[in-house]
């Protein structure tokens, strides 16, 4: 009996301390990433200022922009407008509709994905040029483009360099 009680004891100061030093050296990558570096405007006080840029700094840009007033809530709305976002923060589906919204006056096609497992949800916005010379897929404050380059009969996806590297 006293031997089960030891071995409980030396379990639990065990997994306490493998808690414990989880905690303290463990960092989460997906959570910091520079949101400044990554289009060649930053202080971003109206999406209108993104006009005029290629594709894919149209779409960084952007992000900057919504990184202004980004606020995961999850809400019930069905209509949604940008000052309402703004304002009262919004689930991936109110951001990808602003996205959607954004890029179309700003003269891009896009369109809002949604995958499901069971009854949970996730919508995400693809986005592309007028040439359809690449695409972006735009999750919430996340930016990832793709270019297509042709190689004889196949269109080979080539990702664009990751602008989360740049200086």
């Amino acid at each position: 009996m006293e031997k089960q009680k030891l071995i409980k004891q030396i379990t639990v100061f065990f997994v306490c301390v493998s808690f414990f030093f989880l905690g303290v050296f463990w960092q989460p990558v997906f959570v910091s990433f520079p949101l400044n570096k990554l289009s060649t405007k930053n202080n971003i006080s109206d999406y209108k200022q993104c006009n005029n840029l290629s594709f894919e700094d149209t779409c960084y840009c952007l992000r900057n922009y919504i990184s202004t007033f980004y606020n995961y809530t999850l809400r019930d709305t069905l209509i949604v407008d940008l000052e309402d976002v703004k304002k009262n923060g919004g689930d991936c589906s109110e951001y990808s509709k602003i996205w959607k919204l954004m890029l179309e006056e700003l003269g891009f096609h896009a369109r809002v994905d949604t995958i499901y497992q069971g009854f949970e949800g996730h919508a995400y916005t693809i986005a592309w040029d007028n040439n359809f010379t690449g695409y972006c897929k735009l999750d919430q404050i996340d930016v990832n483009c793709f270019k297509f380059a042709e190689d004889n009969e196949t269109k080979l996806e080539i990702k664009l360099e990751d602008k989360n590297e740049e200086a």
